[in-house]
């Protein structure tokens, strides 16, 4: 079960680099495009990524290829592991409540009954 859990994490993971090489890929095309309007402010977390993505790449103060790649490749890894940049707002509440519930489930489980004085 737990080597399945690892290993659904790891395709996930895989997965989500990619489609953030692939992002970057249109930024590194398409720099001048204005992405902050295409996101609502419950999007914040993904518009500024983005912003500072674009920045990254197109900075005349980077000076030189080492100096980008390696503020590109931090950038990825905040996104990548990201919990919450690419959901919608709805499903974070949702995913919210369900963690909430499931932290609730586990501490009534890891309670014991109280002894009765009386008893």
């Amino acid at each position: 079960q737990q080597q399945q859990q690892q290993q659904q994490q790891q395709q996930y993971m895989t997965v989500k680099r990619f489609l953030l090489e692939k992002l970057l890929e249109l930024l590194q095309e398409y720099p001048t495009e204005t992405y902050s309007v295409h996101f609502a402010d419950d999007r914040k977390e993904v518009r500024e990524w983005i912003e500072q993505m674009v920045h990254v790449l197109h900075s005349k103060k980077n000076t030189t290829t080492t100096v980008t790649t390696t503020k590109v490749n931090s950038l990825l890894q905040q996104a990548i592991e990201s919990e919450t940049m690419f959901y919608d707002p709805h499903i974070l509440k949702l995913l919210k409540k369900k963690k909430k519930k499931k932290m609730k489930k586990m501490k009534n489980r890891t309670t014991f009954p109280r002894m009765n004085k009386n008893s």
